[in-house]
Order: structure tokens, then C-alpha cells, then sequence
């Protein structure tokens, strides 16, 4: 089964590529810094561009079923979000587009103020960021595209826990999560039944919650 791969320069792109290798994919990656995801596999096959230019997403999402997008920051990610958008239109065989998104954006907004502390604090540090999240997810929202949003907790380095939940933007927020947590959960979802145009906040388990 083939997966695209959208990122630019971070550690969550490189993540979602070695654990879709591990998962079997065959992988189309598109990043600014090809050098990072190169593992000499022939089920690997990275092109160099940038999704906020719109260079390289169509060549990269042609024939996958699964797009997952991953941006490592929030800068011009409602340019990039247009043009993603475009071009999965253009796709016949698309049957999911997972958008990687942030905690705090939208009606999430109050669960990350209850994880991260105070509500005034946490709006005036995040405000820039959330806001080109928030408006890159309701570009998506207007659409027709089976697309699932994710927005983990904060984002840790480390290994798979197998500890991740899934919670509405109402609900207790979650633990922190590794990247390896939230790249695993995103694969296992791709073709879950009864996700299109939802949202969800993702994290680890918190002690004290059933599982």
C-alpha cells in the first residue's frame, strides 16, 4: 500500500517515514531536507520541495491512498494547506488526508489552557501559531475530502508506548506523547471506519483512566 509523506525539516516527517517503513509502505516522502530521511530502501522514495510552494505534492500524492501531513512549524502553513488542498482534489485514489495539527487550535483551545496552564498565558505565548493552525484546519473543514485532524498533547522524543487515546476537544486532555506515539497512532488509523472530517486530540493515557 502506498503512503505520502508531506513535511519539511523536522523530527515528526523523519518519524512518520521510519514507522511506515516498519508498517510496510511503500513511502512517497516530500521534504526541504531530503538528507534526513535517505535509508537506501527501495520502498522509499524522497523528492525534494516544499509544500508551502506547492513543489513536489502532486508528483508525491499520485496514486497513494493515504496523504499524512506533518508540519514542523506554523509558519505559512495556510499557504501550504491551500495548495495541499488543490492537489488532492486532483487525486482518484485518495481515501484519507491525516493533518497533524495543534493542540490549542479552535475549540481545543480551553482542553490545551487545562493542560498547559493558565488560559491568558497560554493564548498570548500561542497566539501566531494557533491561529495559522486553526485557520489551516478550517480550510480543510469547508471541504469534501475524507480527512482526519490530529492534535497532540506536547510533543516529547522517545520510543512507542502503545498508551495513546484519542478524546474529543471537550473531554480531559491527555499526557504528553512522544512523536513515535503520535506517527504509530496516525498509521494505525489511516483506515479506520467513521473518522472522515473528524478531530481529535491525541496523547498518552493518564493514570487513573480506562483504558
Amino acid at each position: 500500500m502506498r503512503i505520502a509523506i508531506l513535511g519539511d525539516r523536522g523530527s515528526m516527517t523523519a518519524e512518520l517515514v521510519h514507522r511506515a517503513l516498519c508498517a510496510g509502505y511503500d513511502v512517497q516522502a516530500l521534504a526541504q531536507d531530503t538528507s534526513k530521511l535517505y535509508s537506501g530502501m527501495r520502498e522509499l522514495t524522497v523528492r525534494k520541495g516544499d509544500v508551502t510552494t506547492g513543489e513536489g505534492i502532486r508528483l508525491t500524492i499520485a496514486g497513494c491512498p493515504f496523504v499524512v501531513w506533518a508540519p514542523d512549524s506554523t509558519s505559512r502553513v495556510v499557504q501550504g494547506m491551500a495548495l495541499v488542498i488543490r492537489d488532492l482534489w486532483q487525486s482518484r485514489s485518495l481515501r484519507r488526508f491525516v493533518f497533524v495539527s495543534s493542540l490549542g487550535t479552535n475549540e481545543s483551545l480551553s482542553q490545551a489552557a487545562m493542560a498547559s496552564g493558565p488560559f491568558p498565558v497560554l493564548r498570548l505565548k500561542l497566539r501566531t501559531g494557533l491561529n495559522e493552525m486553526g485557520q489551516a484546519e478550517d480550510m480543510l473543514r469547508a471541504t469534501t475530502l475524507p480527512y482526519l485532524i490530529l492534535r497532540p498533547a506536547r510533543l516529547t522524543n522517545g520510543g512507542v508506548t502503545h498508551r495513546v487515546v484519542a478524546v474529543d476537544a471537550d473531554d480531559r486532555p491527555p499526557g504528553h506523547v512522544s512523536r513515535s506515539d503520535v506517527a504509530e497512532y496516525a498509521l494505525g488509523v489511516l483506515d479506520a471506519p467513521g473518522l472522515e472530517g473528524a478531530a481529535r486530540t491525541i496523547g498518552t493515557r493518564r493514570a487513573g483512566r480506562v483504558a
